[in-house]
């Protein structure tokens, strides 16, 4: 009885200070954008997970993952409340301006002007998962979007009105 309390308070502990946004089951169920907070200055601050080889393609991944949630999905908070409605509304929009979210989403692309990487060196945690053939790295990362910017950004090129 007391092994069960001693070892349940061990994985508490541990599965609290892993910044991945892993709730349990598989990897196909991690939450890739969490919601931390909203600023005076309309910015958003998120968890987002990335994966990749290596560490920066993780932070890359994890960026793109953040700014194409908050366009086409919304962002919720760990408690799974409703927090930002998608920037583009409009059903199949991904589909419709395909070319521009293609040059928007490219390597070094323009979405990197509206997210930017706030992790302190405390948060850089490593969670590695083997898949059948490969070895990916996970890493959630935390992030800051200028959505005043982009949301800007998008109404001046005629995405959303």
């Amino acid at each position: 009885m007391v092994s069960k309390f001693i070892s349940s308070i061990i994985i508490f502990i541990f599965s609290s200070c892993s910044l991945l946004i892993y709730r349990g089951g598989t990897i196909s169920e991690l939450r890739k954008v969490e919601f931390v907070s909203q600023e005076l200055d309309g910015t958003v601050t998120v968890i987002s997970l990335g994966n990749g080889r290596n560490r920066m393609d993780a932070v890359t991944q994890a960026k793109k993952n953040a700014i194409y949630s908050l366009l086409f999905k919304g962002i919720n908070s760990n408690q799974n409340e409703y927090i930002l409605r998608p920037l583009v509304p409009e059903v199949n929009a991904e589909v419709k301006y395909k070319d521009y979210f293609n040059l928007f989403f490219k390597d070094n692309g323009e979405y990197e002007k509206y997210v930017t990487n706030i992790d302190e060196p405390f948060l850089k945690r490593i969670k590695r998962y083997e898949g059948k053939s490969q070895n990916e790295k996970y890493f959630s990362s935390i992030l800051r979007i200028d959505l005043p910017s982009l949301e800007k950004k998008l109404k001046q090129d005629n995405i959303i009105k």
